[in-house]
Formats: C-alpha cells, sequence, structure tokens
C-alpha cells in the first residue's frame, strides 16, 4: 500500500530525490489505508515538479513474487484530476534491475486512441481509478524476473495543465 513514502522517491526536473522533497503523503483522500502518494502543479512553471512528469518509483528488497508472466498482474489506483493532461507515452514499469528500462515489464497508457503509441489508451477517468495491467499483456524490456521484483515506477507524462495525481494500493496479484 502507499500508507508510508518510505522507499518512495519522485523525480523532481529530473533528479530523483526523497520522495517528501517533491511530493507528499497525502492522509486525507486515498482509496486504502491511511495514506496515498500525491503531487501536483502545472508543466507551465518552471521548477515545479510536474514539469515534464509525475513520477513515483520505489526501489527496494527483491520480492519473490510467485507470479508467471501468465499468471500475474499488477493492480493499483491511479487519481488524476485532468485525464486529458495526461500525455501519450505514460508507463508503469516494474522490474527485477533497480532501474528503469531494464529487466521489466512495462505498460503505457494515455489520452491517445492510437493502439501503436498507447497500448492501454482509455483507462484513466476523472478522479480515483482502479487499474489491472495483466503481465501477459506487457511490453517486456530484457529479462524480468519475477522472483525478484525490486523496482516499481508509475511515470506519467504531463501535459500543460493544473494537475494532481496520486498512486495507492500498488500491488502483484495472481489472475
Amino acid at each position: 500500500n502507499c500508507d508510508s513514502a518510505d522507499g518512495w522517491q519522485t523525480d523532481n526536473a529530473g533528479t530523483f530525490g526523497d520522495f517528501l522533497e517533491s511530493g507528499k503523503l497525502d492522509t486525507e483522500n486515498m482509496k486504502e489505508g491511511t495514506g496515498c502518494l500525491s503531487v501536483s502543479g502545472n508543466d507551465n512553471q518552471p521548477g515545479t515538479f510536474l514539469s515534464p512528469s509525475a513520477t513515483f518509483m520505489w526501489t527496494g528488497v527483491p520480492v519473490d513474487t510467485g507470479l508467471t508472466q501468465e499468471n500475474g498482474a499488477i493492480r493499483m489506483w491511479i487519481y488524476v484530476s485532468d485525464p486529458a493532461a495526461v500525455g501519450v507515452a505514460s508507463k508503469v514499469q516494474i522490474g527485477s534491475a533497480g532501474a528503469p528500462d531494464v529487466d521489466n515489464y512495462e505498460f503505457i497508457f494515455g489520452n491517445s486512441d492510437d493502439q501503436s503509441v498507447c497500448t492501454h489508451a482509455g483507462i484513466l477517468t476523472e478522479g480515483w481509478n482502479e487499474i489491472t495491467l495483466n503481465l501477459s499483456d506487457a511490453y517486456k524490456v530484457g529479462n524480468p524476473d519475477l522472483s525478484a521484483i525490486n523496482f516499481i515506477k508509475f511515470y506519467a507524462l504531463i501535459m500543460p495543465a493544473d494537475v494532481t495525481v496520486k498512486i495507492d494500493d500498488v500491488r502483484l496479484i495472481q489472475l
């Protein structure tokens, strides 16, 4: 769950740092437990967190999920105040390399209906959205090891707008 910011980082103008430096733990409007991770801002304001993305990243001790690509999925709650502001090439990644874009499963979403660039288009509406992303539908980068998952990244490319993005109850499940 996202009841604590422990282990989570955000990308603030291209530099990953402690979560609480650029985002916040929201203990008032969450979907599960006692908190969720939240960022708000405007892409047109240089130096704000959402310039140009809302990124939540967790790196930790490898976890054996007991899942396979055929029977596993990532399920999470995502809040967006303006889904039209979430651009194409927004991503959810889970992996075993402890870093983005290496040995991971990747799901691309956003406000495009073009399935060639946006494999999970139209999954976000205004407010809270519970999404389930089947690993069998993911774009596979390298050789992710589901017995040693140590990385999760949520990246939302934000178009110019005042936007709030939140995540909660991120988990790997068996279908």
